[in-house]
């Protein structure tokens, strides 16, 4: 029987004997991938002594070489520079290698079109009981040696060449592979990772700006490309009824019930659609083929498409004044989270007295609801007609409810708004009629009835989409009925990715991971009296929980190391949808310290990431080595 040593110098002389030969494929999962090679390109690496200067005055000198170029796709140094011709290409690489002060010199690969490239490291898997001495003994035939061994993962070896290896890089990582003591090998790739970023394809959305402004950015990296947000939220909406429509079918809507009429019938009256304009902007469902984004039908974003509705009819409209008796509203509350078990309830409404009942209620459901950890409690803070504008309403001024105002697109109050010391936050709305019982004049895209129903049908207008009226939406909605159902959304989201968290908590996040702007004249974690603690962000607020999470599976484990490690040591590719996911202990700065917070988590029982972290931005650029 031959022995190893001898069959692996064997392998060496074969290869010797062609050294103009060249792999094209390397393995993965056990199958040879196919690599093709772009000989208009060429990729090298310069020695640590050859200056700057010095290495432009070598490409110069190269007559083959049209120029240098840039490419994200390069690591460990390499460079990359365009051919005038593509001939004879092999032989043109192995002339590079005999230039002083060229160092290493690799073929510029591609797969499936798309560029990977080649470093001077590979990594290789070993089986187990491999022991270091037989590792070294076959890094030594091979002239490799060892550049990393992670402590996380056993028998896993980063191999780097040296000025003594012959064969390029690619070679070396396949001879690896097809040694009898090892499971994987493959080059150190410097590839880029693209995000599958969560893209919604509504045909209104390009008017939705109010919905926009708080999610990050829309169809690149949003809210909605955090993991764990997948889980059915139930918001109750205390408001005028609801009719199933084509962007929030059946399946999503709960069985409600009308506190006016004593029955199930949860209808809106004949031109009403405020409560399905408020459903529409927490719910509505999103369209993500985009092939169905150019139908109508499919309509407009929400904030949490996975919500269900549970749609509680308290009101009313005769000569456009709600009429209920007072004990409507607290039965309401009570039957929301206790019958219905809401996860959150939204109400765009506000009472003209002040009720212990409805107080009570309130306090109760805050308090009680979810299990005892607390049903968080929506309101708009009031839409005033007096010059000078009002105080926030009630019940939204109790400290049981979470009050509201609107802001324009510019993050200034609308006149409208009704403030004081109790307003908690701001949202985006549109803007209000100067008189009550004057047609809308707001520019919220959300839910109307139908082609029939509702307020499209009974008013003369046309919406901006320059087209026929779309009586399906409702696209002058405002006011803080508006922006209510903004921070209900982010609510839902919230609990959403973590469903452990108490009414105080939802409430301490949406407050502290809002935006101040500097322009309203206030300090940064001071409320202001007419903003609050700012404009709401459903991105900063799941990102402020989601911090330690680094590859973005919704759970702290060892992959999270490996991502933190990737990202500071060896592809550099940033954690997704955010950078901050990576700065695990709150410190602002992602660095060693943070996989070492990892590491005593995930292993020595020490504490997890931080959260909540209200850190929204690094003070020092992540150290990558």
């Amino acid at each position: 029987m031959i022995n190893r040593k001898i069959l692996c110098l064997i392998i060496v002389i074969l290869l010797l004997t062609i050294s103009n030969s060249y792999s094209q494929f390397y393995y993965s999962a056990g199958k040879q991938i196919p690599l093709q090679i772009d000989s208009s390109l060429v990729t090298f690496k310069f020695t640590s002594e050859t200056t700057q200067e010095l290495q432009q005055g070598i490409i110069n000198s190269i007559d083959r070489i049209s120029s240098k170029i840039d490419d994200d796709y390069l690591i460990h140094d390499f460079v990359a520079c365009s051919l005038i011709a593509s001939n004879n290409y092999y032989n043109f690489i192995d002339s590079l290698r005999q230039i002083p002060g060229i160092y290493r010199v690799e073929p510029y690969y591609l797969c499936n079109g798309k560029p990977l490239l080649m470093g001077e490291s590979f990594f290789v898997r070993f089986k187990e009981g491999v022991s270091r001495k037989e590792i070294d003994s076959l890094n030594d035939i091979y002239n490799v040696e060892i550049s990393g061994m992670p402590a996380y993962r056993n028998n896993v070896c980063y191999l780097r060449i040296t000025d003594s290896t012959e064969y390029s890089l690619l070679d070396l990582a396949n001879i690896y592979y097809e040694l009898q003591q090892t499971l994987n090998s493959h080059p150190n790739f410097g590839t880029s990772v693209i995000p599958d970023s969560y893209k919604s394809y509504d045909y209104y959305n390009e008017y939705q700006w109010h919905t926009k402004k708080v999610i990050g950015f829309f169809n690149d990296s949003s809210v909605w490309d955090f993991a764990g947000l997948d889980k059915t939220i139930k918001v109750a909406l205390l408001d005028d009824g609801f009719r199933i429509h084509p962007d929030l079918p059946a399946e999503r809507v709960l069985p409600g019930w009308n506190f006016v009429d004593e029955t199930d019938n949860v209808l809106p009256d004949f031109y009403n659609a405020h409560g399905m304009a408020c459903a529409g902007i927490i719910a509505a469902s999103h369209t993500t083929d985009s092939t169905m984004g150019s139908l109508k039908t499919s309509g407009v974003i929400s904030l949490n498409s996975n919500v269900n509705i549970i749609p509680l009819k308290i009101h009313y409209f005769e000569c456009g004044d709600p009429i209920v008796p007072e004990s409507v509203y607290a039965e309401a509350i009570y039957y929301a989270f206790i019958n219905k078990e809401a996860d959150i309830i939204s109400c765009s409404w506000h009472a003209e007295n002040i009720y212990d009942n409805l107080t009570i209620a309130t306090r109760d459901a805050k308090t009680s609801g979810r299990h005892f950890r607390g049903c968080p409690v929506v309101f708009s803070s009031g839409n005033s007609y007096n010059i000078g504008g009002d105080t926030v309403c009630y019940p939204g001024c109790l400290e049981y409810c979470l009050a509201v105002g609107a802001i324009d697109s510019n993050d200034y109050r609308w006149d409208y708004s009704c403030f004081d010391s109790t307003l908690d936050l701001v949202a985006p709305s549109g803007d209000m009629p100067p008189k009550k019982g004057m047609a809308p004049i707001g520019d919220v895209w959300t839910l109307d009835q139908s082609t029939i129903y509702g307020v499209n049908p009974s008013i003369i207008s046309t919406c901006p989409s320059m087209e026929e009226n779309d009586q399906w939406m409702y696209c002058k909605f405002g006011g803080t009925s508006a922006a209510c159902p903004v921070v209900s959304g982010i609510a839902s989201l919230l609990i959403s990715k973590d469903t452990l968290l108490t009414a105080d908590q939802v409430y301490d996040i949406l407050r502290h991971s809002a935006v101040k702007d500097l322009d309203w004249g206030t300090l940064p974690d001071t409320p202001h009296v007419e903003y609050g603690y700012g404009r709401v962000d459903a991105f900063r607020a799941i990102l402020s929980i989601s911090h330690g999470d680094v590859d973005n599976d919704d759970q702290f484990s060892i992959s999270d190391i490996t991502a933190l490690i990737d990202f500071l040591y060896q592809t550099h590719t940033p954690p997704f949808p955010s950078i901050l996911l990576g700065d695990c202990n709150c410190d602002s700065v992602i660095d060693i310290s943070d996989i070492t917070h990892l590491i005593n988590y995930c292993y020595l029982g020490g504490p997890p990431p931080v959260k909540p972290c209200y850190v929204f931005e690094l003070s020092a650029p992540p150290r990558l080595e």
